[in-house]
């Protein structure tokens, strides 16, 4: 009986150490793009503060093997810009995690409701064909520039109908992500709050500072992460 005992301990033993080594083969390295405009590339700080960079650092000090391969954003870029520039190059990079934040050029250059809902709907579309898993897809809201110092420089007295489109290509961007069962991070709040501090805004009037980038990373990191682990 002794001996069936040990036989039955040794045999679990090396269950468990087959397990691990299976579990361990899983864990793989994340490779991770970024997509959208300024607001992304990091205008207003340092590259290394722009939030994708901070996101990615602050969980690989957490021990997760994630790596920012490519950060596509380009300053100015609207949702056509996205499509005929930064889309044909993604599939080529064989990405593991997506990010998505863009909206806020087409909405200063007047583009109506409509036809965003309808180019955001192609970038989902296209996103879902290269990454087949809606989880390693994140959607995040447009910020809101318009209580900054040159934003509402910038909007003068479309300060009303602009700031209610932008709340319109909030509404779409979320409806889209959920029909996908995409996840979002809404940064539109907190870009308001971040107004109210020059401290968190660059000298541009109308982009974060690192210290508003490091923010927007503490909102969006939770989300990354559940969509990595």
């Amino acid at each position: 009986m002794r001996r069936i005992d040990m036989t039955r301990a040794f045999l679990c033993s090396i269950l468990l150490l087959l397990t691990t080594a299976g579990w361990a083969a899983e864990q793989k390295h994340i490779r991770y793009v970024a997509l959208g405009d300024s607001y992304t590339i990091g205008t207003g700080a340092l590259p290394s503060q722009s939030w994708p960079v901070v996101v990615t650092d602050r969980l690989q000090d957490e021990g997760i093997d994630i790596e920012l391969v490519e950060n596509l954003a380009h300053n100015g870029f609207t949702t056509e810009d996205l499509i005929e520039n930064e889309l044909p190059a993604l599939e080529d990079l064989k990405p593991d995690l997506v990010t998505l934040l863009i909206g806020a050029n087409d909405w200063g250059r007047g583009v109506d409701a409509q036809t965003f809902g309808r180019r955001f709907h192609t970038i989902l579309d296209r996103l879902m064909a290269v990454m087949h898993d809606p989880k390693r897809i994140l959607v995040i809201t447009i910020p809101d520039f318009s209580k900054t110092s040159t934003g509402k420089e910038y909007l003068q007295g479309m300060f009303l109908t602009k700031n209610r489109s932008l709340k319109e290509f909030n509404r779409l961007i979320i409806k889209e992500a959920k029909a996908r069962g995409v996840a979002v991070v809404d940064l539109y709040p907190l870009s308001q709050e971040q107004a109210k501090d020059d401290s968190l805004t660059s000298p541009d009037g109308l982009h974060p500072s690192a210290r508003g980038y490091a923010q927007w990373a503490t909102l969006i990191k939770p989300a990354v992460k559940a969509a990595v682990e």
